[in-house]
């Protein structure tokens, strides 16, 4: 049937992909802080943590749990905010920083980041964040379930759809605001503002979370 096909497992992957990809959250905010302090160069390799973080993150809660613990997301969402506090701290100091340099000095001024720790940011940033779990336990889940009951190339598709269209998506983000970022001095600043308040909010929205 057509609605079995494998292609049609693919376009139901984009939509949860395209979706995670502009949603606001913890990791969307840390793809525009990157974006914002080093560029797309600095920003991409965060954009494939969820290759890694989803290994384990989807292991264990659609095989195993089938839905996240409200104690475990508690931790999660306190970890979550202190990191990005954390990193609201640093942008901050980077803000300072610029304002006490000239021009180009400012930004010579930023620490270099590898590859490498940009991945592992993102990686961390993601076991950090209650949205992949809850988002695997009730959303992805399901869905891998169904195709993985048709074939395993059901699977594949349905995932390499979910990657193709979040990865890419998160890639635009950080393309747009690293174009943004090069207009002008004055806008780089005042997009490093916006994103040292998102990170801020973001932090703030997790810890109200557990509010009752």
């Amino acid at each position: 049937m057509a609605s079995q096909s494998i292609l049609s497992f693919f376009l139901v992957g984009a939509g949860p992909g395209l979706s995670a990809a502009i949603s606001p959250g913890p990791f969307q905010s840390l793809i525009i802080r990157e974006s914002l302090l080093g560029g797309l160069r600095r920003a991409a390799p965060v954009t494939f943590a969820p290759l890694l973080a989803d290994i384990p993150i989807g292991i264990v809660f659609v095989f195993l749990l089938g839905q996240a613990p409200e104690g475990f997301l508690v931790f999660v969402r306190l970890a979550g905010a202190a990191l990005l506090l954390y990193l609201a701290w640093g942008l901050w100091q980077q803000l300072r920083a610029g304002d006490q340099a000239e021009g180009d000095d400012a930004e010579e001024a930023l620490p270099e980041q590898s590859a490498g720790r940009g991945f592992m940011l993102g990686t961390m940033m993601l076991f950090l964040s209650p949205g992949p779990y809850l988002f695997w336990s009730s959303v992805n889940g399901p869905l891998l379930l169904e195709a993985l009951d048709l074939s395993l190339l059901h699977a594949l598709g349905f995932l390499a759809a979910f990657y193709i269209f979040s990865i890419g998506g998160l890639i635009a983000i950080a393309a747009l605001i690293d174009r943004a970022g090069q207009i002008s001095p004055e806008w780089r600043r005042a997009l490093r503002i916006g994103s040292l308040l998102l990170l801020v909010g973001v932090a703030i929205w997790l810890l109200s979370g557990l509010l009752p």
